[in-house]
């Protein structure tokens, strides 16, 4: 079971970026890196997937859970490396429905609250509603199209609020039983409901609403114990705030992934990506340069299967922002441990 859990993984996880108005910027771009690190339940959830209950011969649900306690060392992601504990639950339901031998229609609904106990301006709560098309186009060929809706909601810090609306369209090629590349393209429009525009006065206007145009590329190989998977990602984000461009920016990220079966049951992830982001406008203030990021992450994962429905895992993240404007860089870890169900 481990293995054709691990084999899943490969094959569709996906390595999901908060201070004065000068320094919200960071904040809110960097709560993504943040929340795709800290994001083991979702790992897991991939890992240890449902297995299916059919109600009939086209449809399929399952259900996925998660609860886990960690510690975070750099809970604002700042230079002011404030700790602090968490907790983390997660919920999501798949649904599959047989429309022919070759097309399928796939409805998703995922839901995510982090709770930060101290800095609960990094708490949040995440709800995501998705469906899409998925038909084999031949043996080797798979192509999707789907729609997503995420209302993401920061009940201490509203300026991170918003509203988001995505679409995706990918093929998938598998080249033989060892391995498959796929490449994709996705539009995501984000309308923040808390935070202003800017004109290019610095005069704040009308809701603040950011667009981001993603490229997609990954290649992945199976072996009997050992799996390994390289994804590239390049976006371009452009916002309708005016003011020194702030948040257009174009970035791009590479990340590996490792998967390997230490025994029947136990069996060890990791994965490190690299991310650039330049900024197309926005200058460091004591400079005379445009501003640029280079993150860092690794996250690793110890996972054992208890049952075929309850498994155990214990979690480290690391994330760093090496940046020329020296007020922005960060680094900090996490650590988390707790319990996924499947049914």
């Amino acid at each position: 079971m481990v293995r054709k859990n691990i084999a899943l993984l490969m094959l569709y996880l996906s390595t999901f970026t908060f201070l004065a108005e000068t320094s919200f910027a960071q904040t809110e771009e960097d709560a993504e890196t943040k929340y795709q690190t800290t994001e083991a339940a979702k790992v897991t959830k991939e890992i240890t997937p449902t297995q299916a209950s059919k109600t009939d011969n086209k449809w399929s649900v399952g259900i996925n859970m998660s609860a886990f306690q960690g510690f975070d060392n750099n809970s604002s992601l700042d230079s002011s490396r404030r700790d602090d504990t968490f907790t983390e639950g997660t919920f999501s339901l798949d649904t599959d429905y047989k429309i022919s031998d070759d097309s399928r229609l796939k409805l998703r609904y995922d839901a995510a609250d982090i709770t930060y106990w101290h800095y609960t301006d990094a708490s949040l709560l995440d709800n995501a509603t998705g469906a899409g098309f998925e038909k084999d186009l031949s043996d080797n060929l798979i192509f999707y199209i789907g729609y997503e809706f995420e209302d993401l909601y920061y009940p201490n810090n509203e300026f991170g609020n918003y509203l988001g609306n995505s679409g995706e369209i990918s093929l998938k090629h598998i080249i033989n039983k060892t391995l498959y590349q796929k490449a994709g393209f996705e539009y995501l429009n984000k309308g923040y409901s808390e935070t202003r525009a800017r004109d290019a006065a610095g005069n704040k206007t009308h809701h603040r609403g950011d667009n981001r145009y993603t490229g997609k590329y990954e290649i992945g190989a199976r072996f009997e114990k050992f799996m390994i998977k390289l994804k590239n990602t390049y976006y371009s984000n452009d916002s309708n705030d005016k003011y020194m461009d702030y948040y257009d920016y174009n970035s791009y990220k590479t990340a590996i992934t490792v998967i390997y079966l230490i025994t029947k049951r136990c069996y060890a992830y990791a994965n490190s990506g690299y991310e650039f982001k330049d900024y197309n406008d926005r200058t460091v203030l004591d400079k005379d340069e445009k501003q640029n990021d280079n993150v860092w992450t690794l996250n690793c994962s110890l996972l054992y299967e208890l049952t075929k429905s309850v498994s155990m895992g214990v979690n480290y993240s690391y994330r760093q922002n090496s940046s020329n404007d020296d007020a922005l860089e960060y680094a900090g870890g996490l650590v988390s441990a707790g319990l996924y169900y499947t049914f």
